[in-house]
């Protein structure tokens, strides 16, 4: 159900999506050839790919109170994955990624093919996200919903935006500290923050509560998008070392170049001899490729990925078994069994 549910809900998010860039872009050639490009960068990072889940899930929540969407919910719909973008180009700048679905990151295209310094590539991707996030809340205003859920819609967006700031904040901040003084706690927290709550537990519950799903409802969809956000997030850790760069659209091991601190470091490093904790030590935030390969055999003989499989297979099961006994509508639940796993087992 879920490849079915997909490819009849993409196409139309990309359709609204591609519509309104082509408005947009019409306003962006009035304000010099340096928003022109711009805006062709953020239009093509868009329409490049991605998989929507973020916009599916809140349609999937509307669903599954036996509701059709109708235009005004697809606007909101589109609104949540301009946000999401919006999220990414930021977030490329922070990580200073280099690439997204196999292509350049939008402040890299700056870089090369402007030919400007890092600096200046960061402050115009800033910028750019930040008149992507200002479509957002034109979208979300202008969405043919009735008032009083505009205003919700509006809360629930602000309030996911904040718990993702903070989420941010730790993420950065945490590699700062030495491997050993940063609990998993800490992880589990921004994994919480920037992928349970922002991707899964808000759309899925935004888009229920917009269909009138009660409060036990509503708590149910919340906690199976916490673990099934952290799971997803765990699994997303184990691709940036493991996975098919061609695949993922990522070098192996940014995450250890980035020096994030990931469960799966975490628990390496808690396993490690003294010589494997040195090792460890060295390749964090370093880009030699022969030290973070050498990190990468390290996790592997610590049993770190073994344990982390665990961890993120365990909280698949524990999201499913929230939602049984729900009265979803639509194949909902059998759609949200099916995504929960799909999250653990992707490859890209």
């Amino acid at each position: 159900m879920l490849k079915e549910f997909a490819s009849k809900w993409t196409p139309e998010i990309n359709k609204r999506l591609e519509s309104f860039l082509e408005e947009k872009e019409q306003v962006a050639k009035n304000y010099g050839e340096i928003n022109e490009k711009a805006f062709r960068y953020m239009k093509e990072m868009i329409l490049s790919g991605g998989k929507r889940i973020r916009p599916i899930l809140f349609i999937a929540g509307y669903l599954s109170q036996g509701k059709e969407p109708d235009e005004g919910i697809l606007d909101v719909a589109v609104a949540i994955e301009l946000f999401h973008n919006f999220l990414l180009i930021h977030d490329d700048v922070i990580d200073k990624d280099e690439t997204r679905r196999g292509l350049p990151t939008v402040w890299k295209r700056f870089q090369e093919e402007l030919g400007v310094d890092q600096h200046t590539a960061f402050s115009l991707a800033i910028s750019t996200g930040d008149i992507l996030y200002a479509f957002v809340v034109e979208k979300l205003a202008k969405a043919r919903i009735d008032p009083e859920d505009r205003i919700k819609v509006l809360e629930r967006f602000t309030h996911t935006m904040e718990l993702t700031g903070y989420g941010e904040n730790l993420d950065v901040y945490l590699p700062n500290l030495p491997i050993e003084e940063v609990d998993e706690k800490w992880v589990s927290l921004i994994h919480e923050l920037k992928t349970g709550i922002y991707t899964i537990s808000f759309p899925l519950t935004l888009g229920a509560e917009l269909a009138g799903a009660d409060e036990d409802t509503l708590n149910a969809l919340y906690e199976y998008g916490i673990d099934a956000g952290i799971a997803f997030q765990l699994h997303d850790d184990i691709l940036g070392v493991f996975g098919d760069p061609k695949k993922t659209g990522k070098p192996v091991g940014n995450d250890i170049r980035e020096g994030k601190r990931t469960l799966l470091l975490l628990t390496a490093y808690k396993n490690a001899d003294e010589e494997q904790r040195r090792i460890l030590e060295e390749a964090v935030g370093s880009d030699d490729e022969k030290k973070i390969k050498q990190a990468i055999k390290v996790i592997e003989e610590t049993g770190a990925k073994e344990y982390v499989d665990r961890v993120k297979k365990e909280l698949v099961d524990e999201a499913i078994e929230r939602i049984k006994g729900l009265d979803l509508k639509n194949g909902i639940d059998r759609f949200l069994e099916e995504l929960a796993v799909y999250l653990i087992t992707r490859e890209k």
